[in-house]
């Protein structure tokens, strides 16, 4: 009987530890603007812009209607991946495991590891898209460019964001941080759609990826 209460209040003990984990950014974190700085065509002039990256890219479209074109930029087609939706359907059946074939030669398994399971729970976040996270996690896998976040702790940067649906890069380090690309950010938005597909309807998804090194990444919901 002891040890059925002891292991009752260590299981509600442990839950309201995740629970914790998972509300952050709080609100006495800070969300930042990521910046880039793009070609506006190949080996032109770059061009210095900032927001997610959806927000990034349409603005030096703007200057340059063959941008994509000219850089072999492409999202498409999304229904690979989400079992023939589009963006605008919101029945969307996910696979159990997320295919990663689209991103190519790319190693998941570089750099230190993510802790091995995210939590799964919003908390008091809402659900996000699934189909749109896939598109964000193409979006960053396209791009080549340098992934740079201020020091923290506390600072998150939303560095995708479309359809509702956003993935945050957190830094609870002291230091600032940057990756030669955003892989690392794609691989832990992966995995939260790789681990907690089941613990959300069909269409929906939101978690967190831990990484060792002080920095997440957040899938949720947002206003955009």
């Amino acid at each position: 009987m002891r040890l059925s209460i002891l292991n009752a209040l260590l299981g509600s003990f442990f839950y309201t530890l995740a629970l914790a984990r998972i509300q952050a950014p709080r609100a006495d974190y800070t969300t930042v603007e990521p910046s880039w700085s793009l070609e506006v065509t190949p080996g032109g002039p770059r061009m210095n812009v900032s927001g997610t990256i959806q927000e990034a890219i349409a603005k030096v479209v703007e200057v340059n209607p063959s941008w994509e074109e000219q850089f072999n930029f492409t999202t498409d087609p999304i229904a690979n991946f989400t079992t023939g939706a589009t963006s605008n359907d919101t029945t969307t059946v996910k696979p159990v495991r997320f295919n990663l074939e689209f991103l190519g030669s790319q190693d998941p398994r570089s750099g230190t590891p993510f802790y091995s399971e995210p939590i799964c729970t919003a908390g008091a976040f809402g659900a996000a898209r699934y189909d749109a996270i896939i598109e964000g996690i193409k979006y960053l896998n396209g791009i080549n460019h340098q992934a740079s976040i201020p020091p923290g702790p506390q600072k998150c940067s939303r560095v995708s964001c479309s359809w509702g649906s956003a993935i945050l890069w957190c830094n609870d380090q002291a230091a600032g941080l940057s990756f030669d690309s955003f892989e690392r950010i794609v691989q832990g938005a992966w995995l939260v759609l790789n681990s907690c597909a089941n613990a959300w309807p069909a269409h929906k998804i939101a978690g967190q990826a831990f990484n060792p090194d002080g920095w997440n990444v957040l899938v949720r919901d947002a206003d955009c």
